[in-house]
C-alpha cells in the first residue's frame, strides 16, 4: 500500500494510526458520556421540544437512537461504575 502513491506504509504504521484514532474516539466517548450526565441531572434536553432524553441525544450528535440510548444507558448509570468513570476520566 502507498500513500501518495511515493512512500510504502507499513502494517504497523497503519495498525498504530488506527490505535491511536481509537484512543481519541474512546476519550471523546467519555467525555460525551460526562456530558450526558450533565444534560441528565440539569434536564437540559426538556426545553427544547424534544420527546425523550435520547431523542434529543440523538439530535444533537447525529447519530442513531439506538447509538443514542446506549450513551445514556452508561451515562445513567455512571454513579454506580465509579471505577469504569474513573477509568473514562483517565483517559488514554
Amino acid at each position: 500500500m502507498y500513500d501518495g502513491g511515493m512512500v510504502e506504509v507499513t502494517l504497523d504504521s497503519i495498525y498504530s494510526d488506527v490505535a491511536g484514532i481509537c484512543g481519541h474516539v474512546n476519550a471523546q466517548q467519555a467525555r460525551l458520556v460526562r456530558l450526558t450526565e450533565r444534560v441528565l441531572s440539569e434536564h437540559v434536553w426538556e426545553p427544547t421540544g424534544c420527546r425523550t432524553a435520547a431523542h434529543w441525544l440523538a439530535w444533537q450528535t447525529g447519530t442513531a437512537s439506538s447509538t443514542a440510548r446506549k450513551i445514556l444507558a452508561v451515562a445513567e448509570r455512571a454513579a454506580s461504575r465509579p471505577v469504569l468513570m474513573a477509568a473514562f476520566d483517565a483517559g488514554p
